[in-house]
């Protein structure tokens, strides 16, 4: 809504006094050129919604998501590539640059969440937060280039590392916290990016059955980083904390993500969850699944 004020009289329009305020309404919208969605992936995300939804004495009801854990990587930087300063009247902020923002300090984690709850057996909350994990393999770079010389230390992920790191951290850790009495079928959902595994990889599906546990790794549908809850506001919300500690190293942020992730409460977590949910309610009934509205979960 725009406040127009008549500071003079209209010429033409004599009955219009100065002191009189217009209300002119006027609909602004920033068009973004998005990504085209294949045919075939609408009807996988339409289909990965439908799936959440269950038949309850009649009713409809979308799946609370109290047997997945998601799991997905993030690259956390030195410091954020968009700040907010606040400066004196006339005063000149100094603009921040950088070559480029992939020459930033950054370091790559790997985070399983699940949707937290009351444990009977322990008396007490189960937060969700499974653990975190900095897991990105540096080698050293084998060519010179104008950003490095030969043998500079590179930050890498391959899938043999993403591998390991479900098999000895992810997979053990989901054991230790789950909690008891809750059933063991599980569905770890991971995003299709290149280094994720196979579901059907034999190392993966031995460590998911392994002890008497029925777990299951799953894609989660295509073009859909709105249906892992880590992409809807969990990761911002450590990422808010984690820059307040200004680090200079790698090993500081790392300091400050571990930090960051003890420190954000399992209430936004929950509060994720449904978002979450409004999502998959949201691609239930819209027919493009492009540019859908989130209402609000409060």
């Amino acid at each position: 809504m725009i406040l127009l004020s008549l500071g003079s009289p209209c010429v033409g329009h004599a009955d219009v006094n100065p002191p009189h305020v217009l209300q002119a309404q006027r609909h602004c919208q920033v068009l973004k050129c998005t990504e085209a969605i294949a045919d075939s992936n609408k009807v996988c995300r339409l289909n990965g919604a439908l799936d959440q939804v269950h038949d309850i004495d009649g009713e409809k009801f979308i799946d609370a998501m109290y047997d997945t854990v998601h799991v997905d990587e993030k690259w956390f930087f030195m410091t954020r590539l968009q700040r907010k300063v606040i400066g004196a009247p006339g005063e000149k902020i100094k603009q921040r640059t950088c070559k480029s923002k992939r020459h930033l300090l950054k370091v790559m984690f790997l985070s399983a969440v699940a949707r937290p709850r009351w444990d009977d057996t322990k008396q007490q909350w189960f937060d969700g937060k499974i653990c975190t994990w900095h897991f990105t393999e540096t080698v050293l770079a084998q060519r010179r280039s104008c950003r490095r010389d030969a043998g500079t230390p590179v930050m890498n992920v391959t899938r043999p590392t993403y591998k390991a790191m479900l098999i000895d951290n992810v997979i053990p850790s989901i054991r230790s916290k789950w909690p008891s009495g809750e059933s063991r079928a599980i569905k770890i959902q991971q995003g299709n990016a290149r280094p994720h595994m196979p579901p059907s990889d034999v190392d993966i599906v031995a460590a998911c059955k392994a002890e008497g546990w029925d777990m299951q790794v799953v894609f989660q549908p295509p073009n859909s980083p709105d249906l892992n809850v880590l992409d809807l506001g969990f990761f911002h919300a450590i990422q808010t904390l984690q820059v307040e500690n200004h680090s200079s190293s790698l090993e500081e942020i790392v300091a400050a993500t571990e930090e960051a992730w003890t420190r954000v409460s399992p209430l936004t977590l929950n509060k994720n969850f449904f978002t979450l949910q409004r999502c998959l309610e949201e691609k239930r009934s819209c027919s493009a699944m492009v540019g859908m509205t989130i209402r609000s979960h409060i």
